[in-house]
């Protein structure tokens, strides 16, 4: 018997940079600091509520402490090696100077960069060639093109010198111009589909910090060019983990986009993705049927087996809607499937990431549905795998499983970008009907996570 489950939970290379910048500035808080802050808050408020609670009979109770299980650190899977982290947070450190588990070399690919920044461009390339050098990734010299400060001048260079040869192209860019960016990323992604990569001249300026800034841009070519760059243990044979999320559509008011990306293969490293373009505003997905199918075939091309488990993790569901994912949504991922077993709900806090200073806000799953045969301690184990695995965030858990992170980012990028023959447009309450599903098929459990309050 085969098994499946679902899980809910509660950008641009430029932007998803400053992002991580601001988000680690925000925990820096010492937490001794914002204890104190934290108590000092509660005490007003008991003190100023505490005739108006005994006047309803009500009374404050003490603060409850909680002791949470410490699963212990994962091992990272390197191409020659494994890595045991000193430390669970960072394994930055510990892997250096082992090979990743494989990419492509970087033979044929363009460099654009302001004329001011040519210098900025060629330290970065020579940073790039020394970190890739360990790991395995081999960059050869790229055509290096210099050009006026617009972005109409980096626009049109990139449709002059980019053809089906061109790898990557990487763009040394000013300053975080919106319209710059966006005119790039729009012609290599709809008109000519070529992996991009964009950096912050003022990035580049960090004295002491290029080999580490470039560890990190190199990784992230290297995903974009399809490579892996780690792996965990996943016990599980024959498993394919599954990310949805729903997008508000920028440019279209009243549509949404839902990402859709699912494993293709044992080590969880290589992903097939999906975007559905709705007429719809909401933030139920009705699209999952042709989805899951694609997702199935993908599968099967490159394994010659069907899955033997799925594990579905859904972002971004209320609780309100729980309730209308498991009527609406499991169903439909059910039926490319032949089985319908016994719903089975549980749910369960994940604190994944480590925070030096500051706090950690747990991450609260719900699972909603389950005929995998897991038990909770497997469910939690893998659910806490998967946050080793989003490559955009290197070295370090992210608080969400890599499927949603990746559902998260297939979604943004499309409401950023017009209408396009490569979105498959499904109308309001009228999803695809598929054909008749595989004969032998796998199960699937849904469960469902959110950020606790």
């Amino acid at each position: 018997m085969q098994s499946h489950a679902v899980i809910r939970h509660r950008s641009t290379d430029v932007e998803e940079e400053e992002w991580l910048t601001k988000t680690f500035a925000a925990t820096t808080t010492k937490k001794a600091v914002y204890l104190k802050s934290s108590d000092s808050l509660v005490s007003s408020l008991i003190k100023e509520a505490r005739l108006e609670l005994e006047m309803w009979g009500l009374q404050l109770g003490c603060q409850v402490s909680l002791t949470g299980r410490v699963v212990p650190t994962e091992k990272i899977l390197m191409q020659e090696q494994t890595c045991l982290p000193m430390s669970a947070g960072d394994w930055s450190k510990d892997m250096r100077n082992m090979k990743i588990i494989g990419v492509q070399p970087l033979d044929n690919w363009l460099m654009l960069c302001s004329n001011r920044n040519g210098e900025l461009a060629e330290n970065l390339l020579n940073c790039l060639k020394r970190v890739g050098g360990p790991m395995g990734f081999y960059i050869e010299y790229p055509k290096i093109v210099q050009v006026q400060e617009s972005p109409m001048t980096f626009l049109r260079a990139v449709q002059q010198h980019v053809n089906p040869e061109v790898q990557l192209v990487m763009c040394v860019l000013s300053s975080n111009q919106k319209d710059c960016y966006d005119s790039i990323k729009k012609f290599l992604s709809l008109d000519r589909p070529v992996p991009s990569q964009c950096v912050l001249a003022r990035t580049l300026n960090k004295q002491g910090m290029m080999m580490s800034v470039a560890t990190k841009i190199a990784m992230q070519i290297i995903c974009k060019l399809g490579g892996e760059l780690w792996a965990v243990e996943i016990p599980l044979k024959s498993l394919m983990v599954i990310g949805i999320d729903v997008n508000k559509d920028a440019l279209n008011k009243g549509s949404s986009i839902v990402g859709f990306v699912a494993s293709t293969n044992s080590k969880i490293t290589r992903w097939f993705s999906r975007c559905v373009l709705r007429n719809t505003g909401t933030d139920i997905a009705d699209c999952l049927k042709v989805c899951m199918k694609g997702a199935i075939s993908k599968w099967h091309k490159y394994n010659c087996e069907l899955p033997a488990r799925i594990i579905v993790y859904r972002d971004g569901v209320a609780d309100g809607q729980l309730k209308m994912v498991v009527d609406y949504e499991v169903p439909q991922l059910l039926s490319v499937l032949t089985e319908l077993t016994t719903n089975y709900r549980y749910d369960f806090y994940l604190i994944s990431q480590l925070a030096r200073q500051g706090t950690v806000n747990p991450t609260y799953y719900n699972v909603v549905y389950d005929n995998s045969g897991l038990k909770p301690d497997h469910m939690q184990r893998l659910t806490y795998k998967m946050c080793h695995l989003y490559y955009n965030w290197p070295l370090h858990r992210p608080s969400l499983r890599s499927t949603n992170c990746f559902a998260q980012l297939r979604s943004a990028a499309h409401t950023q970008l017009p209408p396009s023959h490569e979105l498959l447009r499904v109308p309001p309450a009228a999803p695809a009907i598929l054909g008749t599903a595989p004969p032998a098929c796998p199960q699937v459990t849904p469960a469902v996570p959110q950020t606790a309050p």
